[in-house]
């Protein structure tokens, strides 16, 4: 007859809550040696959750990905309050916004040529400086104009807070 090895002493040995030991007896472990015990456990249960150690860091570890899970959280949430704050805007957004006032910038100084051309021609050298001049600043003026209604657009589509 051969001596059964306690419940408690086999859970130690198996790693394993002392409930599961029932289990694993009804199940056919048998409990007269640990070596025995742990031949069938690696047999017959199939270990439901790997976890990361310092021997095999690579596998998946609850609490790491957990954290990791809340620290993606945590920066989204900031993100969206930053947005609604209206300190964070959509990229495409600003790529939108840009491509607009580079073509507008585009087009203003493209026809600065014709259009100044006819106003300086025979004038003096402090006649032409002055009325480039004059002209910059208006395109100028004129840019700043369009940025502003921009981005009161871009509010009003809901894209800036503030």
């Amino acid at each position: 007859m051969s001596t059964r090895l306690k419940k408690i002493d086999l859970a130690n040995a198996l790693g394993v809550d002392p409930s599961l030991i029932t289990r694993y007896t009804d199940r056919g472990m048998p409990t007269t040696s640990v070596a025995a015990a742990l031949e069938w456990k690696e047999r017959n249960i199939r270990p439901r959750v790997k976890v990361a150690s310092v021997e095999n860091p690579g596998l998946f570890d609850y609490d790491q990905s957990r954290a990791k899970r809340e620290h993606f959280a945590a920066l989204q949430a900031e993100a969206q309050a930053r947005k609604e704050l209206g300190e964070l805007v959509e990229i495409a957004d600003v790529e939108r916004m840009a491509a607009q006032m580079g073509t507008t910038i585009r087009l203003a100084l493209e026809g600065l040529p014709a259009m100044l051309a006819p106003q300086i021609c025979g004038r003096s050298e402090e006649e032409i400086v002055g009325v480039l001049a004059s002209n910059v600043e208006r395109v100028l003026a004129e840019m700043s104009r369009t940025l502003d209604a921009m981005g009161e657009a871009e509010s009003a589509r809901g894209g800036r807070h503030g």
